[in-house]
């Protein structure tokens, strides 16, 4: 290489050094500029205020001269500029540093070591950018945000042993709204790098920080959200693929690149619709095994545990399941996949399941554990669709009933409105398939039993039982009903996530007026039971052309009776 235009205005007397102005116009292509001083040269030199600028428009010259390769095409890094000053002992200087490139600009400051037994660097990082998206477009880093995640923020202390350990501490990230406070350590002197992280995250929005091509699965064709929280396995139909379940291998490689031990807070996660409150994250990577050995938070008004397990050092990588959601409210839960409150009610939901597999397919298939399922409460709107696996049926089943009888039971329940339906069993799953054989359902005046069968591979639901009228106030009144039936037989089957079978015998439900036997719908029962379900008896009606009596002048009327109570004046009559 040539230099050009080069120009020293200098001063060397005793060993010591001073720079008024030494400048080359043409250093492969960049300028470069000194001032300042340096002592003490027959010996351990010091820098005095030694100032540099280094500038080009095309760094490619610099890195060929450094024979260094660039880490993007020399064009894309734009106009390069460094700027500092260092100060001190060669041995550890004292260094300011402003690097201008490709839109971002970096700052340290610091002490170097550099002739020492561990050299390194002590001081602060600044990193800004106001396209973070667009400089990982350029570095070719392999990933890119699906939205766009708003300017670059970094401040850190920095640590830094070279081939040994990095350490950012008192960190300070910020991207767009996005935050993490904390300290991250990377110990680079082992055969695979070791991070360390233990970060309060705020408030987070992850959907536009999910790879591109991920963020296009989280939605279904006709554009509904698929109701599932974070970031779910949507069956390859639901993604317009010709099979339920991909069979594409699984690329878990990166598992094996690093290893790490995460702690991290957030005071919510949000993806989608879907909010994860007071969450907190431990998670251990080792060796291609990775173990979250705690995830915690509140979801939809209710508290998720979980905890993951995932091997991917075999041929068949292994995974494990424990999860744990209790009063999960269903109102919300819709709310957040449809839109708007389809139904209401409250899940609990515990499972242990493990799998193995390359593929979604294969995993899915592989599923196998047990655990158990609670909806109380349940409620549904007339005409309620939804993509929630499982809900859907139940809030089917629910409103089957409620068209039927939904009006009396509720009256004669005293449930006050808190739904019509309780469910749940415990099951066991086997190559996908989870079979539960204890399932029981309560209404306000059934009972009943039945099995399930959801086979995941297929994505269908199969669920077969019978309800019979309990020993409670109101089974009992019901049974004094002709037109009630003693046993209603359900069935419901389909797609998991919205059956298209519902068969509910309900063949003998009243459609109007219903009759009681005897006198029981007469007199001071008949006024009682009109209280409770008004229009919806028929044998104390008045025959057409006939006058009712005046009514009588009794005093004042009687204190109204809550529902239990006209319950009990009804029954002490029942003979």
């Amino acid at each position: 290489r040539t230099l050009r235009d080069i120009a020293l205005d200098a001063t060397l007397y005793r060993g010591d050094l001073a720079l008024r102005r030494a400048t080359v116009k043409d250093l492969a292509g960049a300028s470069l500029s000194l001032s300042g001083g340096v002592e003490n040269l027959d010996g351990i030199p010091t820098f005095r205020n030694l100032r540099y600028d280094l500038g080009t428009g095309d760094a490619g010259g610099l890195f060929d001269l450094a024979g260094v390769a660039p880490p993007m095409p020399p064009a894309d890094l734009g106009r390069v500029s460094v700027i500092g000053t260092a100060d001190g002992s060669a041995l550890t200087p004292d260094l300011k540093l402003d690097v201008t490139a490709a839109g971002a600009d970096l700052r340290l400051d610091g002490s170097v070591k550099l002739l020492t037994l561990l050299p390194g660097f002590d001081g602060t990082l600044r990193l800004t950018h106001d396209d973070p998206a667009a400089l990982l477009d350029r570095l070719n880093v392999g990933y890119r945000p699906a939205g766009r995640i708003g300017p670059l923020d970094l401040k850190t202390g920095l640590g830094v042993q070279l081939d040994s350990t990095v350490v950012l501490s008192n960190l300070d990230l910020s991207v767009g709204e996005a935050t993490a406070r904390g300290k991250v350590t990377v110990d680079l002197s082992r055969d695979v790098p070791r991070m360390t992280a233990d970060l309060d995250l705020g408030r987070l929005t992850v959907d536009p920080f999910l790879p591109a091509a991920d963020r296009r699965r989280g939605a279904l064709p006709d554009g509904r959200r698929f109701a599932l929280p974070a970031r779910p396995i949507v069956p390859a139909a639901a993604r317009g693929g010709g099979s339920r379940w991909s069979a594409a291998p699984i690329d878990l490689s990166g598992l094996r690149a690093l290893d790490a031990d995460v702690a991290l807070r957030a005071d919510a996660l949000r993806y989608g619709d879907y909010l994860l409150e007071e969450a907190n994250l431990d998670a251990v990577l080792t060796g291609g095994r990775l173990d979250t050995r705690r995830l915690t938070g509140r979801l939809f008004g209710g508290t998720l545990s979980a905890r993951t397990r995932l091997d991917a050092t075999a041929a068949t990588p292994r995974a494990a399941l424990d999860l744990e959601v209790r009063q999960l409210d269903i109102a919300k839960a819709l709310i957040a996949a449809e839109g708007e409150a389809l139904g209401s009610g409250q899940i609990d939901l515990v499972s242990r399941l493990t799998s193995a597999g390359r593929s979604e397919a294969a995993l899915v298939t592989g599923l196998t554990g047990s655990g158990s399922v609670a909806v109380r409460d349940v409620d549904a709107r007339a005409g309620v669709e939804t993509g929630l696996p499982l809900v859907g049926g139940v809030l089917r089943l629910a409103r089957a009933l409620d068209s039927g009888i939904g009006d009396l039971l509720k009256a004669l329940g005293g449930r006050g409105g808190k739904g019509l339906l309780d469910a749940g069993g415990t099951f066991t799953v086997t190559d996908g398939r989870v079979a539960m054989s204890d399932f029981a359902v309560r209404t306000a005046a059934y009972e009943g039993s039945g099995r399930i069968l959801v086979d995941l591979p297929a994505y269908t639901l199969d669920a077969r039982g019978t309800l019979n009228l309990s020993q409670g106030l109101a089974g009992v009144l019901l049974s004094q009903i002709n037109e009630i039936p003693k046993n209603i037989p359900f069935e419901v089957g389909g797609p998991l996530d919205n059956p298209t079978t519902l068969r509910v015998d309900t063949g003998s439900l009243p459609g109007g007026k219903l009759t009681l036997p005897g006198n029981l719908g007469k007199g001071r029962t008949g006024q009682i039971l009109q209280q409770v379900l008004p229009g919806l008896l028929g044998g104390g009606a008045e025959a057409p052309g006939e006058t009712a009596p005046p009514p009588r002048d009794d005093g004042p009327p009687p204190a109204e009776k809550k529902p239990e109570e006209l319950l009990f004046d009804i029954l002490r009559q029942v003979r």
